[in-house]
């Protein structure tokens, strides 16, 4: 956070810079310039070791703040005080900062949760945010909008786990993407393909399904058949078939006359 004044008339060691921001708790030091050098027995102790001032720069009267881990908590209006420690103490520069704590959504992941039929349920997931974001879906390769899906937050101590789902009907393959609303600009998955086999392919396999039933079935009535066939020869009487009367012209067709062994 930036607080700037010209190089100082005084000597460095007689200036007296102060950062503050008021909290809950009232007006505290985030840090300290005290005769010239950065000192941390002034800061609070939420600030130690996190927000500092560049030491070199002092000199040149640049007294920004710098400040790390930043959170939600650390959002307020900043005040930068500065002084000359000389007598009488005279105020030389102050201003205010506003910071206010944007938090980024992730880019967002998709995943396919389960397939029944033509439907495919699809899962966007994205977390970082501060704020119940907009979601939506759409088909990447011609722009159309899918819908939002059904949207489910998670609040967390400093940001937002949001999940989206939504079902579509496909009957061709597609590229579909999840958007997820942020302050500074949404962010895209990539696009997330769905590959439908053509209905051709679904033909013959279906055929192909259908051959195997037809001899899956048929294969076991045709065994049971000549089972059938050699039982009844081993238990009946084998026949003997003589030639008719004598009398039949030469050429002729014979009719066959059924003779049993015990006849012949």
């Amino acid at each position: 956070m930036p607080c700037q004044y010209p190089p100082p008339r005084a000597p460095v060691p007689h200036l007296y810079v102060y950062w503050q921001i008021r909290i809950s708790e009232g007006d505290v030091t985030a840090a300290a310039v005290v005769d010239g050098r950065v000192d941390e027995k002034f800061q609070h102790g939420g600030y130690r070791g996190r927000a500092w001032l560049d030491p070199i720069k002092l000199s040149e009267g640049d007294f920004t703040l710098h400040l790390s881990n930043v959170s939600r908590q650390d959002e307020g209006t900043y005040l930068c005080v500065v002084m000359s420690g000389t007598f009488p103490v005279v105020l030389l520069h102050n201003c205010t900062v506003q910071l206010r704590v944007v938090a980024e959504f992730t880019v967002p992941t998709v995943t396919t949760n389960m397939t029944h039929g033509g439907e495919v349920t699809l899962v966007c997931n994205s977390y970082g945010g501060s704020h119940k974001p907009r979601v939506w879906w759409r088909n990447s390769v011609d722009g159309s909008l899918l819908g939002s899906g059904r949207l489910n937050t998670e609040k967390h101590k400093d940001y937002v786990n949001v999940t989206s789902i939504v079902t579509v009907n496909v009957t061709q393959s597609l590229n579909i993407t999840c958007t997820v609303e942020n302050p500074q600009g949404n962010v895209t998955s990539l696009p997330y393909f769905l590959d439908i086999p053509p209905l051709n392919e679904y033909y013959a396999e279906g055929r192909s399904h259908v051959s195997e039933a037809v001899i899956g079935a048929t294969l076991p009535l045709l065994v049971l058949a000549l089972l059938a066939v050699g039982l009844c020869l081993a238990r009946k009487p084998l026949c003997v078939w003589r030639a008719g009367p004598k009398g039949n012209k030469e050429g002729t067709e014979l009719p066959l006359q059924g003779r049993y062994p015990e006849e012949i």
